[in-house]
């Protein structure tokens, strides 16, 4: 059984322990909210991790036509800027977005059976920590930029040596700030720690499992007209 696999199987088994399952236990107000909106985030994540990666892949599709047609060059190179300029504007909204699912679902699973599994799944990806470092860095840019800042010494990160085996760059991966970007082909790396093709894997594999909690425990108040608050 795969490390996530066995993660989810330990929270479903959480469930039955307690003899108090999802469909079973009515959710707070605010137990539902923290839900419901922990899978409005994971739906944004895989929206902006998929419009990231297909930015990068036009990308590099155009920087292949200019090694095959140096003369042509003039003709891709503006294209080629404005696509770079989104793929930094699509790397932000996805930290954000990546920040709030985690945000919200490690704030589900304070208190909802068996959800911290799916907690525990997305921080395995991209490292304890390593997604609220991300979107408090970013965020804070300008103190980092001055020397300042919350946890500084972290504002720069060595890949370990595990991350990728064929460890291109020597014996570390690679030397990123929170502002860098790195790029294999299996692997589109934000800040030298968010894997976004790894994020988005694992999310399409919880999202229906969300969906499920979420459809079985519909808010109080969406029967009574005030949905618009949720």
């Amino acid at each position: 059984m795969k490390s996530g696999e066995a993660m989810l199987e330990k929270g479903k088994q959480e469930d039955q322990a307690e003899g108090n399952t999802a469909s079973e236990k009515k959710l707070t107000d605010a137990e539902w909210y923290f839900l419901y909106h922990g899978l409005l985030w994971s739906k944004g994540v895989l929206f902006q991790g998929r419009r990231l990666l297909q930015t990068d892949s036009q990308t590099s599709q155009l920087n292949d036509l200019v090694l095959e047609e140096p003369q042509h060059s003039y003709l891709y190179a503006e294209q080629i800027k404005v696509l770079d300029d989104i793929r930094r504007y699509e790397e932000e909204f996805f930290v954000h977005a990546l920040y709030n699912a985690w945000f919200f679902l490690s704030r589900a699973s304070n208190t909802i059976s068996g959800f911290k599994a799916f907690v525990e799944r997305i921080e395995s990806i991209n490292g304890t920590g390593m997604i609220k470092d991300m979107r408090d860095m970013r965020a804070h840019i300008d103190e980092y930029i001055k020397g300042a800042g919350r946890f500084k010494e972290r504002f720069c990160y060595v890949s370990p040596d595990d991350l990728y085996p064929a460890k291109p760059f020597g014996e570390h991966l690679f030397e990123a700030d929170v502002t860098g970007t790195i790029v294999f082909p299996d692997a589109y790396i934000i800040g030298g720690r968010i894997n976004v093709n790894k994020t988005i894997q694992v999310l399409e594999e919880l999202l229906p499992d969300i969906i499920k909690r979420c459809d079985q425990n519909l808010c109080p108040k969406m029967n009574n007209g005030s949905s618009d608050n949720v």
